[in-house]
C-alpha cells in the first residue's frame, strides 16, 4: 500500500475517533464504532490532503486524549453535548491542527465534519430516526473551531500545555460558545424558558440558543 493510501486510512480512523463522546467505556465505544460511518465530506477531505492525513490522525488522537483528561479532572462542566467540554473538544482540536498544519486545511476539515453531521441528520430523518445534531450545535462547533484556529496560529511556537491553557482560558473568559441550559441540563430558549423536548428533538432548526462560555 502506498504512503498516500496509508495516510488516508489513518485520517479516516482519526475521524471515527472524533465521533466518540469522551469518558465512555471501551465496550460503549466499540458499540458506537460499529454504528458510525465516515461521511463523504470527511472522506473527500482525506483524499484531497493525503500528505498531512497521517499527522492529522495523530493530532486528532492527542486532542481527544486531552479532552478526556479535562473531562475527568473537573476543570469544565463535563458536558460533551453542547457544554464547555464540548467547546473545548472542538476548539482544542482545531488549535492543535492549526498549530501543526496549515490553518486552511484545519478549517476545511472542521467544515467537512459539520457537513457530515448535517447529512447524518437528513438520512436519519428520512428513516424516521432521531439524530442529536441540529443547526445550533453546528453553529456552536463552527464558532469554537474558528476560535481554536486563531489560538493555534497564535501559539505556533508554544508547547502543548500552553496551547491547552490558552483554550481553557478562552472558554472561561467567555470567548467560546455553548448551548444555553439550566443546572438540570434542560435546553433554554433566548428568554430563559425551558424548551419542551418535542420542540427540538429531531428538528434541525429549533429555539435552542448559544451563549458565551463564561462561568457565571
Amino acid at each position: 500500500m502506498s504512503k498516500q493510501k496509508v495516510s488516508v486510512v489513518f485520517i479516516l480512523c482519526g475521524l471515527i475517533l472524533l465521533q466518540y463522546p469522551t469518558g465512555k467505556t471501551e465496550a460503549q465505544n466499540l458499540t458506537k464504532q460499529k454504528s458510525q460511518k465516515i461521511s463523504c465530506p470527511e472522506k473527500w477531505w482525506a483524499v484531497r490532503h493525503p500528505f498531512v492525513a497521517g499527522k492529522t490522525y495523530q493530532l486528532t488522537k492527542l486532542s481527544l486524549s486531552v479532552t478526556d483528561s479535562i473531562g475527568k479532572n473537573g476543570l469544565l462542566d463535563n458536558n460533551i453535548n453542547g457544554g464547555r467540554l464540548d467547546a473545548f473538544k472542538h476548539s482544542f482540536w482545531m488549535a492543535t491542527l492549526a498549530q501543526n498544519i496549515h490553518w486552511k486545511k484545519a478549517k476545511s476539515l472542521g467544515m467537512a465534519h459539520e457537513k457530515g453531521n448535517y447529512r447524518s441528520f437528513i438520512k436519519a430523518s428520512k428513516k424516521g430516526l432521531i439524530d442529536g445534531h441540529d443547526q445550533v450545535s453546528a453553529d456552536m462547533d463552527l464558532w469554537n473551531n474558528e476560535k481554536g484556529i486563531a489560538i493555534g496560529m497564535a501559539c505556533k511556537c508554544f508547547e502543548q500545555n500552553i496551547l491547552q491553557q490558552a483554550v481553557l482560558d478562552s472558554i472561561l473568559n467567555g470567548s467560546m460558545r455553548i448551548i444555553r441550559m439550566n443546572s438540570k441540563g434542560e435546553f433554554l430558549d433566548s428568554e430563559g424558558n425551558v424548551l419542551p423536548v418535542e420542540n427540538y428533538k429531531g428538528k434541525w432548526i429549533n429555539d435552542k440558543c448559544l451563549v458565551p462560555s463564561k462561568i457565571e
